[in-house]
């Protein structure tokens, strides 16, 4: 039987010396997700996503997950998005 080591999460707001592996995470993210989004590359071929607000704006919040020291994911949190009531009929 094999014996997995412990792994280490971790979710914490970006930092500076995050944002362009923040960058790179999204780009991928956006390239993943090219056959359904009507998105077209700009001049430099990348997709591009202003992520300014993240850093500037009170209510954003972008975040990084790491998995034992290396990125993992990411997740971009705005106040001003919200959600309707969600369902709560059982069937």
């Amino acid at each position: 039987m094999t014996t997995l080591a412990p792994t280490a999460l971790l979710v914490r707001q970006v930092a500076t010396s995050d944002r362009a592996a923040l960058q790179r995470m999204l780009e991928l993210y956006q390239y993943e997700l090219s056959d359904i989004w009507d998105q077209d590359l700009d001049a430099d071929g990348m997709y591009g996503y202003a992520l300014e607000r993240y850093w500037q704006t009170p209510g954003c919040t972008a975040l990084v997950a790491c998995v034992n020291g290396f990125y993992a994911g990411f997740a971009l949190v705005d106040d001003a998005v919200k959600l309707g009531p969600i369902s709560s009929n059982k069937r």
